[in-house]
């Protein structure tokens, strides 16, 4: 596995130093998070291809299946939620066009497995 760790702190909510403590996220673990995105309304799912996009602000709560490809782009945001033992495996991650995938901040350290 390759490990990939990047933070961009400049979409965190203004009022929040530890990025999961964000109220505008959705949890990767509810149905409703993805009901926008695809027309089957169920969680991703072994193999996907999982595209968070415009106005989606997702907090990773869960270790989802290992996926195909996760792409975040047109200023969706992917936050590593503050679980132990969290794990995402996927052929590759694209971020692009104003995406964003964050783990911790200055403020509020990455401190999990």
């Amino acid at each position: 596995y390759h490990h990939l760790v990047l933070v961009h702190t400049k979409s965190l909510s203004p009022s929040s130093s530890c990025p999961y403590e964000d109220d505008t996220l959705t949890l990767w673990s509810e149905v409703a998070t993805w009901s926008s995105s695809s027309s089957s309304s169920s969680l991703p799912a072994l193999n996907d291809d999982v595209i968070i996009g415009a106005g989606m602000r997702v907090m990773l709560d869960i270790s989802p299946p290992d996926l195909h490809s996760l792409t975040i782009k047109d200023g969706g945001v992917l936050v590593w939620g503050d679980v132990d033992d969290l794990e995402l495996v996927s052929s590759y991650i694209l971020i692009k066009t104003n995406g964003s995938f964050i783990i911790g901040s200055e403020q509020c350290k990455f401190s999990k497995k």
